[in-house]
């Protein structure tokens, strides 16, 4: 049978260090602008518009709102077209965003500039750089997007400093139009040089050797749908717990000075947990990964229960924190190992509405249930959830294990023999979907 192995190019390893660092500077540019200068500037703000301190922090929720709404939607036509046009929208789209925000004389142009930034955020954040990399790194997808992450990741720790100085020196406004001309003058170039213009010269999104074909049907129906739930209710407890974090502390008597020690720590050990799964990814499965995440959590908050002491508080951040690290990479590398990279932009649309409205909604719910029932019914309530989380992880990995089960002894052998027999070949799958070896410089 003649296969057109055009479909199936390889990247070069150097092709995709560039891709991965090029999209990593602008994630530090996005995350670092969208979500690091809000609690700086609040009082700024506030003060400047007249309006309460509350007011301000709902920027960042009605962002994640509008978000989870246009996240789906973006998702297909990043999926259709391809990732350059719609990036660099989303680029242009957030240096307006920033436009709108440094110049608003009042409430209406500045809840704009939220709605702008939630319509455009899918596009410059996360969602839009992993469906990009599935696209351009071909079967090195995993370890480049989980590398993404360490950018994500670190914007919290550059870009802090960095808008607390430009607050205190040269304003909030002046801040904003900085944070647009950096989308404009760096982040939308970046996209035009690194994403080529036509799909055609994206990397092939056939699966290597040992790899299986994506999850179809029912197993896939249920894939879905325990992620959908497992990604809301980590999102409620980690965001509900850590953004209240200093609540709990206060609630418990515990020195705020310790507090802040303690989430820096684990700010830190949250970096580590994402490096060393990077270092390991090719030794085990993304579900692995996932499934660790989900036992930290319940593991944290089971271990509080019996003594709320400042140690055991600070294990709680501790893991949670790591357990956020691993799920940061999970989010994006699960997907792709289940659903495949076809309508990959499409499935992370779809599983960054539950994710998105939970981060949203999470402070404020665990902020009333700590004011009206106390520190111990939230962590109650925390660790309910966390065990239903669990729940559906397992489905998760037990629906991968049972596709993975499907292979028969004389397939496994087939492959282990082709392996040996020649270290350049992929395994591709014809009309039928049988297993045919292909080599990827054959002309």
């Amino acid at each position: 049978m003649a296969t057109d192995t055009a479909l199936y190019k390889s990247p070069s390893t150097s092709h995709v260090v560039r891709v991965t660092a090029g999209l990593g500077v602008t994630q530090l540019i996005s995350w670092g602008t969208v979500f690091v200068p809000p609690p700086i500037f609040a009082a700024s703000i506030a003060q400047d518009l007249q309006i309460e301190l509350e007011t301000v922090f709902l920027g960042i929720t009605v962002m994640l709102l509008v978000s989870a709404l246009v996240g789906p939607t973006l998702g297909r036509i990043l999926d259709k077209v391809g990732s350059r046009q719609p990036m660099i929208y989303g680029a242009l789209g957030a240096s307006l965003g920033f436009l709108l925000l440094g110049s608003a004389p009042n409430t209406f142009v500045f809840w704009s500039a939220w709605i702008v930034l939630g319509l455009v955020a899918p596009l410059v954040l996360s969602n839009g750089c992993y469906a990009a990399l599935s696209q351009l790194a071909g079967h090195r997808s995993r370890r480049a997007i989980s590398s993404l992450t360490l950018f994500s990741g670190s914007a919290i720790a550059i870009f802090y400093p960095i808008a607390y100085f430009l607050d205190e020196t040269i304003g909030w406004r002046s801040a904003c139009l900085l944070f647009a001309s950096l989308h404009l003058f760096i982040s939308t170039p970046i996209f035009l040089s690194l994403i080529p213009r036509s799909k055609d010269a994206f990397a092939s999104s056939a699966p290597p050797p040992g790899v299986h074909r994506p999850l179809e049907g029912q197993r896939r129906a249920v894939a879905f749908y325990a992620l959908f739930i497992l990604m809301a209710i980590h999102a409620l407890v980690s965001n509900g717990l850590l953004l209240n974090f200093i609540n709990l502390y206060e609630a418990f008597e515990i020195d705020k000075g310790v507090a802040v020690r303690v989430i820096a720590l684990a700010g830190v050990l949250q970096i580590l947990a994402r490096l060393a799964d990077i270092l390991l990814s090719g030794r085990y499965p993304a579900t692995v990964t996932i499934l660790l995440s989900s036992l930290l959590q319940v593991l944290a908050l089971l271990a509080i229960l019996p003594a709320p002491s400042p140690a055991w508080i600070a294990t709680l951040v501790i893991g949670i924190c790591l357990s956020n690290g691993l799920m940061a990479i999970a989010r994006a590398a699960v997907p792709l190992a289940l659903f495949g990279t076809r309508a990959y932009g499409e499935v992370m649309g779809q599983l960054s509405f539950p994710f998105n409205v939970m981060s949203a909604l999470a402070p404020l719910i665990f902020a009333k249930l700590i004011l009206a029932s106390g520190p111990m019914a939230a962590l109650h309530v925390a660790t309910c959830l966390s065990v239903v989380g669990l729940v559906a992880c397992f489905c998760v990995f037990e629906t991968w294990r049972g596709r993975s089960g499907k292979r028969s002894r004389s397939d496994t052998a087939r492959h282990s023999f082709r392996m040996g027999a020649d270290r350049h070949e992929d395994v591709i799958s014809d009309d039928r979907g049988r297993s045919v070896p292909e080599r990827i410089n054959q002309p």
